[in-house]
């Protein structure tokens, strides 16, 4: 560890650096300082900025909205000025900012003007491979060193075994190739990705041994050899996933949801004899780059558990933009202004953003592009945006997939000629959607975004893409009583599975009554239908989420996860409702879901057997009454801003699967309620057992809360802490 050089203003700015090898472990160290909950309750402002090695001058506003968007928790409407916006929003505050992958001094002087520097124990945590200093600002220098062999060796023994123990025979030939990575964790858990998925046999240990003895004695580069080897025994399906992954900006979070459409629209995912369907065999896909250790999980849904965003460590995603060159398969193009050059013009696949202005020649060369994607940044210009998506139209007849949401929006978008297309992903500026879908019988994947209005209106043509799968929105889909074109031409809808946010009326339900198939629905106000909505034809449906004032529920028994918002329901009534779901494993009531001062579940002479989620939120509930046996498998318990709600009924103390109780904005008695919880289940089953509580934004004590009487080291504590539990492989993930 490095020594703090003060100036001798000890209330001023101090800038702290984790300087290490690529692969190292500074990202995920930088991560566990910025996520801990002492970092989170010291600092008023927190906000991460990632850089990267390609940093250049132009990428100034782009790195200042990056930090002024965390800042703020959310988008801006203008960013005139930037550097002065970002400073009068630190002003005054205490404020934790991450600058993560810095190459060159360079990034921080362009944005250092914009930070205040007399803000106490305000901190500016920089991750590098090289040992970067500022000027004239107090720094601390944390330099990470490498793995000690015998660390190297229980991390990868813990990624290939688990909780369980290497057979002896392995052992030996585990520490030599454990040794070899040198004591970087990205290599270690590389090499682990490749065993975990191997026969745990001597024979192919040494295999794997030997090729990594063979490529170290070839190359210097260590690490990325490692990677490549790693690439190497990837399964043929998976290794397009992968490189596909690669062609996302550095450092992104990328979504789930849209990775696996886009890898089905792309023609990765073939069916299998099992009979699962292509979404369910991507998702089997991303857990087998997981498992490898080539993809991190970046976010989970807390509520089933899922993978909802994944992300790339910046090494692998060079292997990935490597190996995707030599093979043709896709080309990144992100400031280049030449697209007619003859480089593109191999391959298929285009991934641009930031600085990307193609040339806009009347003969494009890249005729061969069947996939464009567009990432663009905040305050992307709009006429930009608009000639970037006109341009690929126009002159790229043959594209299956087109990705273009981005802020800003584009204008109406003309996209009848794009015949071939399986996948449009588009940000309009107007509510209004292209009307030319007839056109598109191809079509698999339609999501559509709008900054303006509340809705979108779709034509009544949308009934004729009988191949569509996932029909998906954030505002609405919107339609009047002459919406849809019910000729007896069209069939049924049988490949939709996704329909997100569907306006209910008579003929939008005629719609649904076309979808026999549909898993996944998102529902919101009713016209002409009365305050019943039956919905029990949907014999696939697994996941509703309604949106509609006083709504009366008929639901089919399939359903897994509901949510409910505004729905003004009394308890007794949603009490009979879930009674009629059987396989229901996440519940969530929102915004007045659910009105009335008591929920008395106690009396019930059926329980809830399967719900394992259950969250309410602004909810204007005083009381609960339940015993465990109606929740026999509830996981997890989330109350937010529910602020008459007295306790959580005592009896969740003898739940033996009760481990998460979050709280937020609530009474003291509630609070008071979960701890003794919590209490009751430590002298039954043990500290390691025992619920786990968190609670938010409560009152607190004053002692505890109070600036200025904050450690100015807790940074540099909670570093030590974790570069330790690193090296005790508890911090590497």
């Amino acid at each position: 560890m490095g020594k703090l050089h003060d100036s001798g203003e000890g209330g001023r700015l101090e800038i702290i650096s984790i300087i290490g090898a690529g692969g190292g472990g500074k990202t995920t160290l930088a991560r566990e300082v910025y996520d801990h909950r002492l970092t989170s309750h010291k600092f008023e402002i927190r906000a991460w900025a990632n850089v990267s090695q390609d940093y250049h001058k132009t990428m100034k506003r782009d790195l200042l909205i990056s930090i002024l968007e965390s800042a703020s928790s959310g988008k801006q409407e203008g960013y005139g000025e930037l550097g002065e916006k970002v400073y009068k929003c630190l002003q005054g505050k205490k404020y934790l900012i991450v600058m993560d992958d810095i190459w060159d001094i360079e990034a921080w002087n362009d944005i250092q003007r914009s930070f205040p520097r007399e803000c106490k124990g305000s901190k500016v945590l920089l991750t590098s491979r090289l040992c970067v200093q500022p000027d004239s600002v107090p720094y601390v220098s944390h330099f990470l060193d490498p793995l000690p062999k015998s660390c190297s060796w229980e991390l990868l023994q813990k990624k290939v075994f688990g909780k369980k123990q290497c057979p002896p025979e392995l052992v030996d030939i585990g520490k030599q190739m454990a040794e070899k990575c040198k004591g970087l964790p990205l290599a270690v858990i590389a090499i682990a990705g490749i065993l975990a998925t191997e026969d745990k046999t001597l024979d192919v240990w040494e295999k794997v041994g030997k090729n990594l003895s063979s490529i170290i004695a070839k190359s210097s580069q260590g690490c990325m050899e490692i990677l490549e080897l790693s690439y190497n025994h990837l399964p043929l399906h998976l290794k397009a996933c992968f490189l596909y992954i690669g062609g996302h900006p550095e450092d992104s979070i990328i979504p789930v949801r849209d990775l696996i459409w886009l890898w089905i629209a792309e023609g990765f995912i073939q069916q299998s004899d099992g009979g699962n369907s292509l979404e369910a065999i991507a998702q089997d896909y991303l857990i087998g780059l997981i498992d490898r250790n080539l993809v991190m999980v970046a976010t989970k849904s807390k509520s089933h558990g899922g993978i909802k965003a994944c992300r790339i460590h910046d090494l692998l995603r060079e292997l990935c933009l490597k190996k995707a060159e030599e093979d043709n398969f896709l080309v990144q193009n992100y400031r280049d202004d030449s697209f007619s050059s003859s480089a593109t013009n191999k391959h298929r696949r285009l991934f641009v953003g930031r600085q990307f202005f193609p040339k806009l020649s009347p003969r494009p060369r890249a005729r061969n592009i069947r996939s464009f994607l567009y990432f663009s940044l905040p305050n992307s210009s709009r006429s930009r945006l608009e000639l970037i998506q006109s341009f690929f139209v126009e002159n790229f007849k043959l594209l299956r997939v087109l990705h273009l949401i981005s802020d800003p929006s584009v204008g109406e978008i003309e996209i009848r000629d794009l015949v071939h297309s399986r996948y449009l992903a588009l940000t309009l500026l107007y509510p209004r959607a292209p009307n030319c879908f007839d056109y598109l019988s191809n079509l698999e994947t339609l999501n559509l975004q709008v900054s303006f209005g509340e809705k979108i209106s779709l034509p009544r043509d949308i009934v004729k893409m009988v191949k569509l799968r996932h029909l998906y929105t954030k505002r609405g889909i919107f339609k009047h009583h002459h919406v849809f074109n019910y000729d007896e031409e069209v069939g049924m809808l049988d490949s939709l599975q996704t329909l997100h946010r569907m306006c209910m009326c008579e003929h939008c339900l005629r719609l649904l009554e076309r979808t026999p198939n549909l898993r996944k629905l998102g529902l919101y106000k009713l016209f002409g239908l009365g305050n019943l909505l039956d919905l029990e034809f949907l014999k696939c449906l697994e996941i509703l989420h309604v949106d509609c004032w006083q709504v009366r529920l008929k639901l089919p028994p399939t359903l897994t996860q509901l949510t409910l918002n505004r729905t003004y329901m009394k308890w007794e009534e949603l009490s009979i409702i879930l009674q009629t779901l059987p396989s229901l494993e996440v519940l969530k009531l929102l915004n007045k879901a659910c009105m009335g001062p008591v929920w008395n579940t106690s009396e019930l002479e059926e329980g809830f057997s399967q719900l394992k989620y259950l969250k309410f939120e602004y909810l204007n509930i005083k009381e609960w009454n339940a015993t465990e046996d109606q929740f026999p498998r509830l996981e997890v318990l989330v109350i937010l801003s529910c602020k008459k709600l007295k306790r959580i009924p005592i009896d969740f103390a003898n739940q033996n699967e009760l481990r998460e109780i979050d709280i937020s904005y609530s009474r003291p008695s509630l609070e008071e309620s979960a701890r003794e919880i919590q209490e009751k289940q430590r002298n039954t089953k043990g500290d390691d057992d025992c619920v786990n509580t968190t609670f938010y934004c409560n009152v607190v004590d004053d002692d505890d809360d109070d600036p200025s009487d904050d450690d100015d080291d807790t940074i540099s504590t909670i570093l030590t802490m974790m570069n330790q539990m690193m090296m005790l492989n508890q911090g590497i993930r």
